[in-house]
Parts: C-alpha cells; structure tokens; sequence
C-alpha cells in the first residue's frame, strides 16, 4: 500500500530474510524479484529468531540517509512517505499509531491504539540510528528492542514526533 500511494516517488523496499527455511526462502525470493525488493538473506536457520538483530542488518544496509520501517501487515490509506518529509528531521524519529481492524475487517470499526505502539511504525535518518547503536540485540523478548531503543534516542537527544491520527495506518 505504500507504493499505491507514494504518487511515483522513490521508494527502495528491503525485506530481511531471517534463516527461513528452504521452502520459504524460495517463496520470497520468487515474491521479492517479482515485486522490485531487495532481499537480503541471513544464514540463521534454527537460531533463535531476533527482529532486533534483522532490523539491523536491514537498516545498515540502508542505500538511502532516511529509513521507514514498518510491519509487513501495515495498510496504509495515505501517501505515507510525504506525510513523514514534512515531519523528519535530523535527531527526530516519528511514529504512527496504528488503528486495530476488528476481525470483520470493517474501517469504520478500527480503533484508535496508545502511544506505545513504538514498532509498527518508525523512521529516522539512518546516521541517527546508528549513532545511538541500533537495536539492543541481546533482547531476546520480541517487541520490547521498540521501547529499549526509544528510551535510548530519547537519552541521545532524538525527539519522538508522532503522525497526527488523521493518518490512518491499519
């Protein structure tokens, strides 16, 4: 949905491949051709899984000064990437809170979620992240790299700037 609305910007996609298993690893790397993104393959088949460790290799691999990251299941109703260059700047990262989809899948059902909702949605210059070091990638609790890391930015001088909630991200 971001290249729906992206109104023919630029936009690189990267996805991280995690030790997936043979069967899957050819799955995406056939949907990653396909769909003009760039995969970069992990050789950690049977370790522990570790978002922290592939948000990582996937944001230092980074060809651009400003990353997006954002879950895979995201729908976005709005050209998200204008909406965040009238937003990012140096030493800023902004987020978006998702609206939850009831399992009906209805829109007009979707609520509105907290501000700890740090993962689903988050973008910086690159220099910035690495700066402050990236993910902790000794968390082995999925979801918590989210709030370590934004307490650690915070700490480092980075302001959080959250998308106003006309900004509808399901």
């Amino acid at each position: 949905s971001i290249r729906k609305h992206s109104k023919g910007q630029m936009i690189n996609f990267t996805v991280v491949d995690y030790g997936s298993s043979p069967l899957y690893r050819d799955a995406l790397a056939s949907a990653c051709a396909n769909a003009d993104i760039h995969l970069i393959r992990t050789e950690t088949e049977g370790q522990p899984w570790s978002r922290a460790i592939a948000m990582n290799i996937g944001i230092s691999s980074a060809t651009t000064d400003v990353f997006l990251s954002t879950d895979i299941d995201m729908i976005f109703e709005f050209d998200v990437v204008s909406e965040l260059n009238s937003r990012l700047s140096k030493n800023t990262k902004v987020h978006c809170r998702p609206y939850w989809l009831p399992s009906s899948g209805d829109l007009r059902q979707a609520t509105l979620s907290n501000f700890a909702q740090l993962g689903g949605f988050m973008a910086m210059y690159v220099e910035d992240f690495m700066r402050i070091g990236g993910f902790c990638e000794r968390i082995d609790f999925w979801g918590f790299e989210d709030t370590e890391f934004h307490g650690r930015a915070l700490r480092h001088g980075c302001t959080a700037v959250w998308m106003p909630e006309e900004i509808m991200m399901y």
